[in-house]
């Protein structure tokens, strides 16, 4: 407020009505636009797709979905698996992917292994893959979220986006 009254106190009378009507129009439709992204059912719900470690997340191998075959992709040579899994709880938010990684080097022998949760529904088989050197690798998978107002799951209008950097043994949501 106190920058429109500086601005009003700068202008002569007649710019200053055609400026604020300006700046008042900007800043309705900004509130309306973070007013209509906030109430967005699919919003909150894309906001609460969370990553974390398997163990965190209670996904182990008695949450892979079955016939693994049909349900899994491999990349960077078959050393990064990528696995449908099932979690169970919330219904409706049941679905989710579990990331498979053999450790760097200096950490060792084993695996790590990466959670990307709280889906409707969401299938690894449909993932387009592309591959940045300097970034890693990126997956774009479509996948479906609940929509709390109707109780059904609904297709997101924008796909997952999954940084896998095997270098780094980073998995990021872009």
């Amino acid at each position: 407020m106190q920058k429109i009254l500086a601005i009003e106190a700068a202008l002569p009378k007649s710019t200053f009505s055609k400026k604020k009507e300006t700046i008042s129009m900007k800043l309705s439709s900004l509130s309306l636009c973070i007013l209509t992204t906030a109430a967005s059912p699919l919003a909150v719900a894309h906001s609460q797709i969370d990553v974390q470690d398997c163990t965190k997340a209670g996904i182990g191998i008695a949450t892979l979905m079955t016939p693994a075959a049909k349900h899994s992709r491999y990349f960077y040579n078959g050393a990064v698996q990528v696995y449908n899994v099932n979690v169970d709880e919330p219904v409706g938010r049941s679905a989710a992917i579990a990331i498979v990684m053999p450790f760097l080097e200096s950490d060792g022998p084993g695996a790590s292994c990466t959670a990307v949760t709280f889906f409707s529904g969401i299938d690894v088989m449909k993932a387009k893959s592309s591959y940045d050197r300097s970034k890693g690798l990126l997956l774009t998978i479509p996948f479906r979220i609940y929509d709390p107002q109707t109780g059904v799951p609904k297709p997101s209008p924008t796909p997952l986006k999954i940084r896998i950097d095997r270098i780094k043994n980073s998995v990021v949501i872009e």
